[in-house]
């Protein structure tokens, strides 16, 4: 991230009332005003609430009152008022103000930080620089120093030349600032290809003897410089180079002009001194050969990274192999369960069949607030698995599946399964009645009305041997609450066989399908049998094709994929110019597939991920990439945890949400 996108996010309201909570220290020796708490309070809602014209006023006053609890808050608190209402110079004299006559405050680098932003704003970032080194030498709080330390990669990175840094190496006199400017220097003087000036400047800092927090990073910087860094990204793809069919061909070959495209493109990009280059293996749709192929790349130590393979049962086979040779392999496509529990070196792009169930459940329950569902599926292969999966993390999460079924993949005739779903769900619908014929002990009664029943109306039901519906006994929740007290409730009998009446007790209802066309059959049998429920399905219900055959059924469906690209998306288009332009070719699934696997590990590398351990500890560490269609987090079992929200509305597929799976 750039500076100035990185710091408009540091002054949130939320994160201020956290920060103003750390500076409320009292100063024992100074006086205790109850004024001075008042002020600060109203100041503290005044900034939460975005009135900075009006903080600055209420902070002002407090610094003006004799010393007392919160004076040095006020001041930290009146600089980021003045700053937030963008009156920069105001700031940085109250700033300026409090190091002056706090020379041994707790909070130096809070306003040393503050500074920094100021000069930010006004495009000083040399000064800026300076004060951020400055928070770095003279604070403990490690996420203002995380913050700082980020500012002065950012600052000097793209906001200063190397005549500019020098100036500054000039005048800094502190050592791990020098080793800092002096690395960021040397950087700059390799990207440029100028290597001896690089190791000169770099020289002092490897030659020190003191300890210094960049001597290692300017070590490692060094060896670069004099020898150069020759990377290799081996891809495992199925370009079947033996077969003359070119509709065998085709899905490999795609594939890796998605990626030689990405190889290139971060090439030019970068204008990096690290030499990346590709080494593409055949797998020919052949479990053994891959595994021969992984073995081979992972044996050469020039390659940090294995992409691929493509298809799951190759996949499946290489993945030990990498893993045991500790080389990070990311898998792109693949989505079968246990590939990524093989191991820390293996990252899987697409989110594995539980997840996929698993954050169906997630959004059903905690977003849409669903908690009744039923569950329609084949009783064999991954929409098995999806189905479980959906099911344990509805219960976990509180919902209650009201009806399980499965029938056998291709089954067109579902009757029976949807009769007994219609039958739960018109007795879900159903209210249970509470009957007062029988005796009720004086403790049961005294719970009933400890839980909301009126004692006039419970005397009335005795009298009289009356029946009520618990609704209208407890209220809103009044099933789950005779449920809690162990009562006996009666569902009157429903016609379930009258079509006329809908089923409306489930909210949900999980159909995880094996292939698109089965969503037709689906639909059009639960629309017979009047079930009316919220739609959820697979991945596989994305098919706008299918979709709009069933156009009358499946209105509103709601179903998570790992892939979706919006053609109105501006990255999307810039990329399908650019590739056409340079390829004189359409963008396919494939390309993109390729192109966003090669980018996730590109990034890594080009962001100082050069070896194949460091590539497997940022790898686990990403969160929320962005790639083409869609995003990566591996932080959960290195198995990617994003999912698309689509639905069909209207003829059209759109994407309304996205979900992180937990």
């Amino acid at each position: 991230m750039s500076a100035p996108a990185a710091f408009r996010y540091l002054f949130r309201p939320a994160a201020v009332l956290l920060l103003c909570a750390s500076i409320t220290v009292s100063q024992t020796s100074w006086q205790f005003r109850s004024d001075a708490e008042n002020k600060f309070s109203a100041a503290l809602k005044e900034y939460s609430s975005g009135q900075f014209a009006e903080a600055v006023a209420t902070f002002d006053q407090i610094t003006k009152l004799p010393p007392n609890q919160r004076t040095t808050a006020a001041f930290i608190m009146l600089g980021k008022s003045y700053y937030n209402a963008k009156r920069y110079r105001e700031s940085v004299k109250v700033l300026k103000h409090f190091l002056d006559i706090f020379p041994e405050s707790y909070y130096l680098g809070d306003a040393y930080h503050a500074l920094g932003l100021n000069y930010m704003m006004q495009r000083r970032y040399d000064d800026a620089l300076f004060q951020f080194l400055t928070v770095l030498e003279v604070s403990q709080d490690p996420k203002l120093r995380t913050r700082a330390s980020s500012f002065c990669e950012s600052i000097a990175d793209d906001n200063l030349p190397v005549a500019t840094l020098l100036d500054l190496l000039a005048d800094t006199r502190n050592p791990d600032s020098r080793d800092f400017i002096s690395v960021k220097i040397a950087e700059k003087h390799l990207t440029s290809g100028n290597v001896i000036l690089g190791e000169k400047v770099l020289a002092p800092v490897v030659n020190r003897k003191r300890p210094s927090a960049y001597v290692s990073r300017a070590q490692t910087l060094l060896e670069r410089m004099r020898a150069g860094i020759n990377i290799k990204i081996g891809a495992l793809l199925p370009l079947m180079s033996k077969e003359q069919q070119k509709n065998v061909k085709g899905y490999g070959e795609e594939f890796l002009l998605g990626m030689q495209f990405g190889l290139e493109e971060q090439l030019a990009l970068e204008k990096s001194f690290v030499a990346v280059s590709l080494d593409v293996r055949d797998t020919e749709r052949d479990p053994t050969v891959a595994v021969m192929r992984t073995r081979e790349l992972a044996d050469d130590k020039s390659v940090v990274a294995l992409i691929g393979p493509v298809l799951g049962n190759e996949a499946i086979s290489c993945v030990g192999v990498a893993n045991a040779k500790e080389i990070p392999i990311i898998i792109p496509v693949a989505n079968n369960d246990g590939i990524a529990a093989v191991g820390p070196y293996v990252f899987q792009v697409n989110p594995d069949i539980s997840t996929r169930g698993k954050g169906a459940a997630q959004y059903a329950t905690m977003i849409l607030g669903m908690n009744t569902f039923a569950v329609l599926a084949p009783n064999a292969g991954s929409s098995k698995i999806m189905a479980d999966a959906f099911i344990k993390e509805a219960v976990s999460q509180g919902g209650r599946v009201l009806a399980t079924e499965w029938y056998a993949p291709g089954a067109t005739d579902l009757r029976e399964q949807l009769r007994r779903i219609r039958r739960a769900s018109m007795i879900e619908a159903g209210e249970p009645m509470l009957s007062f014929a029988g005796s009720f002990t004086q403790a049961q009664i005294m719970q009933m009305i400890q839980a909301g029943a009126q004692p006039r109306m419970i005397d009335s039901l005795l009298d009289r041997a009356a029946s009520i519906s618990v609704y209208k006994l407890f209220g809103r929740n009044g099933k789950w609450i005779a449920d809690t007290l162990h009562l006996h409730t009666v569902i009157p009998e429903v016609d379930i066989d009258s079509l006329e009446l809908p089923a409306t007790g489930i909210q949900g209802m999980y159909l995880p399908v094996d292939k698109a066309e089965s969503i037709e059959i689906l639909t059009s049998q639960m629309a017979y049998f009047a079930i009316k429920t919220q739609l959820v399905g697979s991945g596989e219900w994305y098919n706008e094709v299918e979709l709009d055959a069933s156009k009358r059924y499946a209105e509103g469906a709601i179903f998570f994929s790992d892939f979706f690209v919006d053609p109105r998306n501006l990255s999307y288009v810039g990329f399908a110019r650019h590739f056409f332009e340079k390829t004189k070719k359409r963008v396919s699934a494939n390309i993109v597939l390729g192109y966003d696997a090669i980018n996730i590990a590109l990034k890594q590398i080009f962001g100082g991920a050069m070896t194949r351990e460091q590539l497997a500890n940022a790898l686990s560490e990403l969160q929320n990439f962005d790639i083409l269609h869609g995003k990566v987090s591996f932080r959960r079992n290195r198995i990617n945890s994003n999912l698309h929200v689509l639905q069909y509305s209207n003829g059209q597929v759109k994407k309304i949400a996205e979900v992180a799976v937990q």
